[in-house]
């Protein structure tokens, strides 16, 4: 179960970062037209504060995790190693 939620944290804090970077992207586009009291660029910039801040607080949760559990990842990519590796046993 812990390398589900591992998997599911990964993949969210990609869309993130993707979704950050984005942002970051029209925001140049939209800054390059428009002046900062812009109300599109205000709301961007607080879409990417947000998002930022989401980013950031998921990351600071697994080094945390990791400071409280530091064998748990280690452990689990030492079985899904060993049990790639291991060849296919014939019965008898």
């Amino acid at each position: 179960m812990g390398s589900q939620t591992t998997a599911v944290k990964n993949e969210r804090l990609i869309r993130l970062n993707q979704a950050i970077q984005d942002g970051k992207s029209n925001l140049a586009g939209l800054k390059q037209s428009f002046t900062e009291d812009y109300p599109d660029i205000k709301t961007l910039e607080a879409r990417l504060a947000a998002l930022e801040k989401e980013r950031d607080d998921m990351e600071q949760q697994e080094i945390e995790r990791a400071a409280t559990f530091p064998g748990h990842l280690r452990a689990a990519e030492g079985r899904e190693s060993a049990n790639a590796e291991e060849p296919a046993r014939r019965p008898g």
